[in-house]
């Protein structure tokens, strides 16, 4: 089978899959995909959201069969997406996992799901393979595997009459060499080819990936994997009235999208406040044109309300090196949400110890686009943001800065509402604020970033 052939039986099955689970759709086509033989498993996927899937082996699944073939293919893009949704190589770095494990134990939180037209592959994983429930964590998983393999260590081997006995008796943790595809050698990190699927798993990068400035596959950034993120769950919390979404996933998605804390509610009514008072200096009662209603003051002719209604934004992001990407990831996804209610372009200016160019977000998907990679990593001074943002033209409305309070503030307020939003951690003591005054408090917000468990 020609190397095109199974691209193209492999963007098929992508396409099938979307069409089956719509509410996958967003992260399926932002998913990159790379064949290459390189790749010891069928498929594998690392934490710049690059699928990987070996050409050899999708040639051997097929085999003939392209019905059946397309919709296993279907699943493994749903498995390996998946594992990126759900987080799993970051939260195998919080665990400090062991990768082998890890990779099971996260397979089994995925394997569990019904979708309408993908089909499971063989030598798939499930729960009750292993005598566990469905519907758990990857975590609670991992914790009874470890269990399992420490007690196994421990028992007494067995005599050699019994020893055939005593094994068929054990619980698999690794499928025999009979039940693998192939066997190809052994990555680094004595992690089994099986059950390699890559650094967006386990978090651990292996030799065959690509870097993350590929030319022809460039790894999604953590901002652009937070928004493909939000967009799946909300449409996931959109059709599950329709009982062809997991109940897991359900509450998956109810999770990402539940404020956590009241923050997000001030900011919107703050900003909404601030944009009152700007569009107000623009609009004004005119005779250019007659009051709609004008019939009903005959023979008086009431003026109309002219100007420019569209609200203008400027957010200042800081970019500086004491951000980490989690917290610009979180903050610009909250934020879109919040702008998103108002519905009205922003104008985003990366700033650290100096402003650099403004990048004009008009939809969402600008915001995955443009906002890809932003510039910065030095050292923090917002005022510098703050006046690039006041010499706009037009000039905005409200300037909202996000930063993480260790910056020089402006001395004195400005014309233009500022509003500050400070990242603040749960438990983190508090953050450095703006100076009251000449700042009052009503202009300042506390973000509380989210730390994921």
């Amino acid at each position: 089978m020609e190397r095109e052939e199974i691209e193209g039986i492999v963007r098929m099955a992508r396409a099938y899959a979307a069409e089956q689970v719509p509410w996958l759709a967003p992260a399926l086509y932002a998913a990159r995909l790379v064949l290459t033989e390189s790749c010891p498993s069928l498929a594998a996927v690392d934490e710049g959201m690059r699928v990987y899937f070996n050409p050899r082996m999708v040639a051997e699944l097929v085999g003939g069969e392209n019905k059946k073939a397309v919709s296993e293919l279907g699943f493994v893009w749903f498995h390996e997406v998946a594992h990126r949704l759900r987080e799993h190589a970051e939260r195998a770095r919080e665990k400090t996992a062991h990768p082998e494990l890890w990779n099971i134990a996260s397979d089994l939180e995925i394997n569990d799901a019904r979708l309408p037209g993908l089909m499971l592959p063989q030598r798939s994983l499930l729960p009750r393979q292993f005598n566990l429930p469905e519907g758990k964590l990857a975590e609670f998983y991992y914790d009874r595997l470890q269990e399992e393999r420490e007690s196994s260590r421990r028992q007494p081997i067995p005599s050699a009459g019994d020893q055939e006995e005593w094994e068929s008796s054990q619980p698999q943790l690794i499928p025999s060499a009979s039940d693998q595809v192939s066997k190809p050698e052994q990555p680094e990190g004595g992690l089994p080819s099986t059950f390699d699927e890559g650094s967006g798993v386990h978090g651990q990068k292996r030799s065959w990936e690509l870097p993350e400035d590929d030319v022809q596959a460039p790894a999604l950034s953590v901002v652009e994997q937070e928004v493909i993120r939000r967009s799946v769950a909300e449409e996931i919390v959109r059709q599950k009235d329709r009982g062809s979404v997991p109940a897991g996933w359900i509450r998956w998605a109810e999770e990402i999208l539940a404020p956590k804390v009241d923050w997000r509610e001030m900011l919107k009514r703050r900003m909404r406040g601030a944009i009152v008072r700007g569009t107000g200096q623009r609009v004004d009662y005119s005779f250019d044109r007659p009051h709609r209603c004008a019939f009903a003051y005959a023979p008086f002719l009431p003026p109309s309300l002219r100007g420019d209604f569209l609200p203008r934004i400027a957010c200042v992001v800081d970019t500086s090196g004491s951000i980490s990407e989690r917290e610009l990831a979180q903050a610009l996804a909250e934020v879109r949400a919040v702008l998103e209610s108002l519905r009205t372009p922003i104008t985003v200016i990366p700033c650290d110890a100096v402003p650099y160019e403004p990048i004009a977000i008009f939809t969402r998907s600008d915001l995955l686009a443009r906002c890809r990679k932003l510039p910065g990593g030095g050292g923090t001074n917002m005022v510098a943001g703050i006046e690039a943002a006041l010499s706009l033209q037009p000039m905005a409305d409200v300037v909202l800065v996000l930063t993480d309070g260790y910056t020089p503030y402006p001395s004195h307020p400005y014309r233009v509402p500022v509003l500050f939003g400070i990242f603040t951690k749960r438990g983190a003591g508090d953050a450095p604020l703006p100076p009251i005054p000449p700042w009052r408090r009503e202009d300042i917000v506390l973000i509380e970033i989210e730390e994921r468990d």
